[in-house]
């Protein structure tokens, strides 16, 4: 290391503001939101502003004790942002990187009072192997490229100046240029960290809206559309594009009768096959809903009486073959067809709902 380093003190300084705020920046982050990758980043970061900070104050009177803690803070700072990057990747921590980290930090602790080279050299191989495998996993085991290929691409810069450091770190070259892309690239790559857990952010956030969108639309135990569903399906189907409209409602006979002498267990298992049932029959662009309790809307555009009719009759047919514990699917069903622009399809709904109700009393009066 040259005597004189003024030349990029603005350099060093750089770093040490840098990496202040993107430590507070991180522990931050990690106070509100409790995940332990970023307490690991903003551990990283203080480490990296501990190590340029005795930089700093070496550059001003070269002790050597300074610069032995600069490699030994840098070195820790690796160790550090492996385990932030694992974790971030939700990858797990093996037990063997865990003891490699304890001893090498002995090690650089112990000899780096005595021989700065070793310890140079130490930096430059555990720099290198921390960016790299790091970069690698996120290429090959998060597979993650398309959110993560600036943060990458920095690791592999900083990985690569790592690798030439012992080589270069003497020369003027290196102290003017070395130590510039050093800066930005560890910049970049604290940059390209924020990114991509902000990204993590937006995707959690998107994945529950998509769960919370599919929860209010969907009934949970058939997975069949739910009522709400149906009111906004209705105001969509409401176009003369798609009349004729067929509306079945199909309702469960005897499913009180389950429940009270076999088990709810039994009345749910019921429900769930008489759903599969209707929802394997239904054409392409039907729409299958689970109404109420045991009541189940086929919604059917561009749909004739005849085929209307044909639906229907399969769908009974089939659910009466259908036996729970020794008890067939018995099933009511109505319907009615919207034919004109002026009829709406609550209407359509009621008058299917009113045949339907018909039929299941004829049932009833039977027995």
């Amino acid at each position: 290391m040259p005597h004189k380093i003024d030349n990029v003190s603005w350099i060093i300084l750089s770093f040490i503001s840098g990496s202040l705020i993107l430590g507070i920046g991180n522990y931050v982050q990690y106070r509100f939101q409790k995940v332990k990758y970023l307490k690991n980043w903003a551990l990283f970061w203080f480490a990296i502003l501990a190590a340029y900070v005795n930089l700093y104050f070496f550059n001003q009177n070269q002790s050597l004790l300074l610069l032995s803690n600069f490699y030994v803070f840098i070195i820790i700072s690796g160790m550090l942002f492996m385990h932030a990057s694992r974790r971030f990747f939700d990858l797990k921590i093996p037990k063997w990187l865990i003891l490699i980290d304890i001893l090498l930090f002995i090690l650089v602790t112990i000899i780096g009072q005595t021989d700065l080279n070793i310890i140079i050299k130490l930096y430059a191989v555990y720099g290198t192997f921390a960016s790299y495998i790091i970069a690698s996993s996120v290429i090959f085991i998060v597979k993650d490229w398309k959110h993560s290929q600036f943060t990458v691409i920095m690791m592999l810069c900083l990985g690569l100046i790592n690798l030439l450091y012992p080589f270069f770190y003497q020369t003027f070259f290196y102290i003017t240029w070395g130590y510039l892309f050093t800066s930005l690239s560890g910049t970049g790559m604290g940059i390209g960290i924020v990114s991509m857990h902000l990204m993590r952010i937006q995707r959690k956030h998107e994945e529950l809206n998509k769960q919370l969108t599919f929860l209010s639309y969907h009934d949970d135990l058939t997975q069949l559309h739910n009522r709400a569903y149906m009111e906004v399906k209705f105001k969509e189907l409401e176009k003369d594009q798609y009349i004729p409209v067929s509306i079945i409602i199909a309702d469960l006979n005897n499913l009180k009768m389950i429940n009270d002498t076999i088990g709810h267990r039994y009345g749910d298992e019921m429900l769930s096959t008489a759903a599969n049932i209707i929802n394997s029959l239904r054409k392409k662009n039907d729409e299958v809903v689970r109404y109420g309790g045991d009541e189940f809307v086929i919604i059917s555009p561009n749909t004739t009486e005849g085929e209307t009719k044909q639906l229907m009759e399969t769908i009974r047919t089939n659910c009466m073959n259908t036996l729970i514990q020794g008890y067939p699917i018995s099933i009511a069903v109505g319907y009615e067809i919207k034919t004109t622009v002026d009829q709406t399809l609550i209407e359509t709904f009621d008058q299917a709902e009113k045949w339907m109700y018909k039929t299941k009393k004829e049932f009833h009066n039977e027995k």
